[in-house]
């Protein structure tokens, strides 16, 4: 007789999204990987159809009515589905306004929530304007939220020491990270170049200091041949607007996931410049590909600094600078690192992150 799945609810903001070129591709190999093992339906609270192999998808209903009578609807949907049949736990993907339901339906029909922290729910960096907890009130009810939650979920040591520098919370929290799909990322340990071949990945943010990667470039082009690709939404409207003047900048506004691969295996270096990360896939996608990582000391690669990348303080683009130019020429540590970031990508991939949800599932 076969053995009936565990029912599993997901409530979600953006995850898994409409369109090529949004969600987070190494969160939704995850879903569907856990979809193989338990009946999970994702309670998805935005619009348009999305479609997963081994999961059911629910998403708002309505473009012209406001957001709150939405959440409603898929409130009541939730109630319907778990009446008709029981749902075992809810796995709500971000605070608010996620784990806000999801502790709600959770008291109401004393179901476990874990709470799946994945961006700046707990994060306040007053002087670049980001995070979810710069208010008191916000701060306030995301502190319910995750008191309300039975586990919480991060993604690295860096998140889980925010979130514990925050709040003092008494809830069991899990560091599981974001594995990638290292089949798909294969990794090619290639001598570095010259020209020296520097890939960024982000968009036009602040948190994600665009411009930090740019000035380091310069600094960069001054001593040594290199040229700089950079992939994101409006990230040569930064170059524009701040008139730097710099030559061998290669711009692509969209790529589709799928690209990445090749991408990195012509890159000898990923640099990241962002003023927080709760991971950070692009540094771990890159890493399973052997492509050296250098940047800021936050998410994974504060994790695994000087393990399987460099790292130097969010803001530094000239010790960032110098990291890289000094790396280049040595290749005895090139080698070092190439080899553990692989061997931490193949232990750590995405099959790994969904049996870490498997015990926590099966845990309740």
């Amino acid at each position: 007789m076969k053995k009936k799945k565990k029912r599993v609810a997901f409530f979600g903001v953006g995850v898994v999204n409409v369109g090529q070129h949004s969600g987070v591709p190494s969160f939704v190999m995850l879903l569907d990987n856990l979809g193989e093992t338990y009946d999970i339906t994702l309670y998805r609270l935005s619009l348009g159809k999305v479609f997963l192999k081994n999961i059911k998808i629910c998403s708002l209903p309505f473009s012209f009515l406001p957001s709150r009578i939405n959440y409603l609807f898929i409130i009541l949907t939730f109630i319907f589905h778990h009446i008709q049949k029981k749902y075992a736990v809810i796995n709500a993907l971000s605070a608010r306004p996620s784990g806000k339901i999801a502790v709600f339906l959770g008291k109401i029909f004393k179901i476990p929530v874990v709470l799946h922290l994945l961006a700046a729910e707990v994060i306040c960096l007053k002087e670049i304007e980001y995070g979810d907890i710069c208010n008191s009130a916000a701060r306030s009810e995301t502190l319910k939220i995750c008191e309300g939650s039975n586990t919480i979920t991060v993604l690295t040591q860096f998140q889980k020491n925010i979130l514990e520098k925050t709040f003092s919370l008494k809830v069991p929290t899990k560091v599981i990270h974001h594995g990638c799909n290292h089949q798909l990322f294969t990794f090619n340990e290639n001598e570095v170049r010259t020209p020296l071949r520097i890939l960024y990945v982000g968009y036009n943010e602040r948190v994600k200091d665009p411009l930090g990667a740019l000035k380091a470039f310069s600094l960069i082009r001054k001593e040594m041949n290199a040229s700089l690709t950079m992939i994101g939404r409006g990230l040569k409207e930064v170059l524009e607007i701040n008139g730097i003047s710099c030559d061998n900048i290669i711009f692509q506004e969209f790529l589709d996931f799928t690209q990445m691969p090749s991408y990195f295996h012509s890159a000898d270096f990923l640099m990241v410049t962002s003023h927080c990360e709760s991971q950070s896939s692009v540094a771990t996608e890159a890493m399973s590909c052997g492509v050296l990582v250098c940047g800021t000391h936050v998410g994974i690669l504060a994790d695994l600094s000087g393990i399987t990348c460099l790292t130097v303080k969010p803001g530094d683009y000239i010790n960032l600078a110098r990291t890289i130019i000094e790396l280049s020429k040595d290749s005895k540590r090139q080698r070092m690192l190439r080899r553990n970031a692989r061997q931490w990508a193949e232990k750590y991939d995405y099959v790994w992150s969904a049996h870490q949800y498997e015990q926590i599932f099966d845990s309740f």
